[in-house]
């Protein structure tokens, strides 16, 4: 890789990437991480950021670090009014 860090962004850890769903109060499943844990192990990026995911569970990270997939959950919309 050359140049500086690179960067993914969008719907980690969720199985839509149409974060516009998000606007009009629609909630998203989850999804698996294998294809981003590949694509990182290609070096297609350095760092994921992370959004709606934490702001529906801020234990997210945790949870994946130590492999309880099974306690993760689906993003509710309603967990933007956090943001305000």
């Amino acid at each position: 890789m050359t140049g500086g860090p690179a960067l993914t962004v969008g719907s980690v850890g969720l199985d839509d990437g149409d974060f516009t769903r998000t606007f009009r109060g629609e909630g998203v499943g989850v999804s698996g991480l294998d294809d981003l844990l590949d694509r990182m192990e290609r070096d297609e990026f350095d760092i994921v950021a992370v959004g709606r995911a934490l702001l529906q569970d801020p234990h997210w990270a945790a949870r994946v670090l130590d492999g309880r997939f099974d306690e993760l959950g689906s993003y509710d919309a309603s967990a933007l009014t956090f943001l305000r």
